[in-house]
């Protein structure tokens, strides 16, 4: 192995792939992927280590899926985005920011010095003695205000402060509305929002609300599921739906099923393919799947025919480098298949902000 080759996850990755290129071409395994996947396995280091043994196993061992994956979670230089100074990105923006204090009026010039005094009349003379003129008193201008405090960072939302931000508005059945996704789950350690940033493709859990994914819906007005459009999203900018893919082909949404979907960011009509997660999972994919009630509460569903709908259970995978989201079709029948310490029952709220 050449030891010069090393990833530590500090940067861009564009140069580690080019390195491992460079040395699979001079041993002839240029065109061999499992032996370029293998090779970069032993490349990692520090933060990229931990990151790669977060991943499944199929993307581990598929050099194009594991190269797929270092450009999403490292991207090179020129495709990460750079706010202006003129224009900060919104998410930089916390939601609820503080004005300062405006900046103290200018300073009053100096007052204009007294003439001088006239000299008294000479003796005998009718002249009247002058008379005295009132003292000026001048008043400093107050200083400048001090500063406001720094927000304070807002805690992982709950259910009563969503309910109180929905009870707040008047919009109409037809109005498009605004806000984040906040992501109830039973466990405080993986509440928060679902966030801006993917891995792999698939949306993740955030505890930072400036980093929470901005979206827009438009309510059904005969309760139909709707479609969730993307106001922004990293590292890429032009998927516009959030939605869902199953790991299986031919997904079973019966009671007693193992399957689940993932969330993932969708460009287009999702049966074209333009998927954030690439080519990891071969199951179906769609974008009108979310059912969202007066109170905010945001109902994954899918159906197989458009006719009928079957509600599905937000889960929350959690590791030691990940927050996935991910759906199924049947809650008890999943945690009796799968290690329940890595899974936790979660629900979605659209939280307007």
């Amino acid at each position: 192995m050449d030891d010069t080759v090393v990833f530590r996850g500090e940067g861009p990755c564009d140069e580690f792939l080019r390195a491992v290129r460079k040395v699979a071409f001079d041993k002839g395994k240029h065109k061999d992927g499992d032996w370029m996947a293998g090779y970069a396995s032993t490349c990692f280091a520090g933060e990229a280590l931990r990151w790669y043994e977060g991943l499944d196993e199929e993307v581990q061992d598929d050099w194009k899926q594991l190269r797929t994956a270092m450009l999403d979670r490292f991207p090179p230089v020129s495709e990460q985005p750079t706010p202006t100074a003129s224009e900060p990105s919104p998410a930089s923006i916390p939601g609820n920011f503080i004005p300062t204090a405006p900046a103290a009026p200018p300073a009053a010039a100096p007052p204009a010095a007294a003439p001088p005094a006239a000299a008294p009349p000479p003796p005998g003379s009718s002249a009247s003695p002058p008379i005295p003129r009132p003292r000026e008193i001048h008043v400093s201008p107050p200083g400048a205000l001090p500063a406001a405090p720094p927000p304070p960072r807002p805690l992982p939302p709950t259910s009563a402060s969503l309910s109180g931000a929905f009870g707040s508005l008047s919009l109409g059945p037809n109005s498009t509305r605004r806000g984040r996704l906040a992501v109830m789950s039973d466990s405080p350690a993986n509440r928060g929002w679902l966030g801006r940033s993917r891995i792999n493709g698939y949306y993740e859990v955030t505890s930072d609300p400036t980093q929470a994914l901005r979206v827009e819906y438009t309510p059904s007005t005969a309760g139909q599921p709707v479609d969730i459009r993307i106001l922004e999203s990293l590292p890429e900018s032009n998927f516009d739906k959030l939605g869902m893919i199953w790991h299986v082909a031919s997904p079973n949404i019966a009671a007693r099923s193992p399957h689940n979907a993932l969330c993932v960011a969708v460009r287009g009509p999702a049966d074209e393919g333009m998927l954030s997660c690439g080519t990891g999972h071969a199951g179906p994919a769609d974008t009108t799947v979310w059912s969202i009630n007066q109170n905010g509460t945001v109902s994954p569903v899918w159906s197989s025919d458009k006719r009928s709908w079957h509600g599905l259970q937000t889960v929350v995978y959690a590791n030691k480098t990940t927050k996935r989201v991910l759906f199924v079709a049947d809650w008890g029948t999943w945690l009796r298949r799968n290690r329940p310490s890595n899974y936790d029952k979660a629900n979605l709220k659209f939280e307007p902000i």
